[in-house]
């Protein structure tokens, strides 16, 4: 099981703050000096939104207590990801972001087993996937709000930036996908239905094979609500 550690204080800020990594400062005079990590607030043209070190802060410094979850066949006592999946349900949707109604924690956890086997390390061989919900590059740059070539920009509020290597943390990636989710769920077309199944098939695809996914989740989602 994974044992998740609230990171350094240094590490994480508040939003509308960053934080400034130790380095080497180079003066004039040719002299060396070292300093220390630090948090500073963005300047005033910066909108890049939601940074790694503040999805951290948010998490680690939330009180609000979650339910335990029940446990998903084959992977008993995996519930350290139990209180990460409710939190980052529960801030974007007091953010304003749109869920399915019927839309269930234990069916993000049920995602998890699928994607990963709860394995927070998981790369996919074929594709840039990676981490307990194989969040892909692709998925991180529409999070991002960057105009591609025609000036279309995917997600408008709520943006998200970070880099790929830092989907790999845990409490990012849940956040990432669960924000990702609600995108999703803004773009079921007209042939889906427009509740969780049709938002987790589009996480995978809103083709055939997305479907089949999303029906593969349920059924275990189901089958873990009756432990």
């Amino acid at each position: 099981m994974a044992d998740l550690k609230k990171p350094p204080a240094s590490s994480m800020c508040q939003i509308g703050f960053h934080v400034v990594k130790g380095h080497e400062r180079h003066c004039a005079s040719g002299t060396v000096s070292w300093v220390d990590a630090h948090i500073r607030r963005n300047p005033k043209k910066f909108s890049a939104g939601y940074l790694p070190e503040n999805l951290l802060y948010l998490y680690w410094n939330n009180t609000k207590k979650f339910k335990k979850l029940p446990d998903i066949p084959k992977f008993k006592g995996r519930d350290e990801y139990d209180d990460a999946i409710q939190f980052w349900i529960d801030y974007w949707k007091q953010q304003g972001l749109p869920f399915p109604d019927d839309l269930d924690p234990l069916m993000i956890k049920a995602m998890i087993a699928i994607e990963s086997g709860f394995n927070a390390n998981a790369k996919n061989s074929t594709s840039s996937a990676g981490g307990l919900l194989q969040v892909t590059n692709t998925a991180i740059r529409t999070l991002h709000g960057i105009p591609d070539k025609n000036g279309w920009v995917d997600v408008k509020k709520e943006k998200v930036h970070v880099l790929p290597r830092e989907k790999m943390d845990p409490i990012i990636n849940i956040a990432l996908a669960v924000r990702i989710l609600s995108y999703k769920y803004t773009k079921i077309p007209k042939n889906f239905t427009k509740d969780a199944v049709g938002m987790i098939a589009g996480y995978n695809q809103f083709k055939p094979a997305g479907i089949t996914y999303a029906n593969k989740v349920l059924a275990l989602f189901k089958e873990a609500q009756k432990k």
